[in-house]
């Protein structure tokens, strides 16, 4: 029995989504097999298997640990790699909602709720309730720079009553 433990007080390997090293496995060796079994796992995604099936068929503790495996991969393939697998996933659901459409226009009340859930994943996953770079703060602080700039400029006695003084 192994009494070693992993400051946490449970044996060592356990709580982990990895398996633990074995004897003669190196660092090294247990990296490159939580790689190739990432990769495993974003194929599978990329095949529409469920999380929790390739969780099941991989090892991984759970459905959110093949989730973030799958997340990690995608975000070390090249950003092209990433758009393609995007558009197939974007295509999918195209093809779905196609598929329901006219049943929701028809008033089926389960079609309608499939619909706005595919409406929802596309809007997710093409990155629409991400927080944009441009929000525009950048034009508005010029502005502001330019005008403070030119009351700066006319001086203390050029300065109206509709304008801020500093």
């Amino acid at each position: 029995m192994n009494n070693k433990t992993n400051g946490s007080g449970r044996p060592k390997g356990t709580g982990r989504s990895t398996p633990a090293m074995g004897k003669g496995q190196s660092r090294t060796g247990n990296k490159a097999n939580t790689a190739e079994r990432a990769r495993k796992a974003l194929e599978m995604r990329a095949a529409r298997m469920p999380f929790q099936v390739i969780a099941d068929r991989l090892g991984y503790s759970s459905r959110g640990a093949a989730y973030n495996a799958v997340k990690r991969e995608l975000s070390r393939i090249p950003r092209e790699a990433a758009k393609e697998l995007r558009n197939v996933e974007l295509d999918s659901l195209d093809s779905l909602e196609r598929r329901l459409m006219t049943q929701a226009l028809n008033g089926n009340l389960g079609a309608v709720d499939r619909v706005l859930r595919i409406k929802e994943s596309r809007a997710r996953l093409a990155g629409l309730y991400e927080v944009q770079a441009d929000t525009g703060v950048d034009e508005v602080v010029v502005v502001l720079k330019a005008w403070r700039a030119r009351l700066s400029d006319a001086g203390p006695d050029d300065t109206t009553e509709s304008g801020p003084s500093e």
